[in-house]
């Protein structure tokens, strides 16, 4: 299964139709941030949140924030995740976004 971190933001990643990969973003739960997902890339790709890994043991450590994505049809999508605390506005935060190109 193909890993993609963080470091492929902004960036294409090619899957074979029903190949899966995983997505691993940093999350700093304690301090209020999550990631929240604004583009699924639904119905060419499937993103099925994992949930997250224990955060590193003091305030404000980051644990990890998992997702599985699976292509489901041949096709090219955006999903957009989107990191922020909920009591702030809406386009506030981290931006990831990546291109899913599904290959039949």
């Amino acid at each position: 299964m193909k890993t993609v971190t963080d470091a492929a933001n902004g960036t294409t990643i090619n899957l074979d139709l029903n190949a899966s990969a995983e997505l691993t973003l940093p999350e700093a739960r304690t301090s209020g941030y999550r990631w929240n997902a604004e583009e699924t890339g639904a119905p060419i790709v499937q993103l099925q949140d994992r949930g997250t890994s224990p955060p590193q043991k003091r305030t404000g450590g980051q644990g990890m924030h998992v997702w599985i994505l699976t292509a489901r049809q041949p096709g090219e999508v955006c999903v957009r995740l989107r990191q922020s605390r909920s009591w702030e506005p809406a386009d506030s935060g981290t931006l990831f976004t990546i291109t899913v190109s599904v290959r039949p």
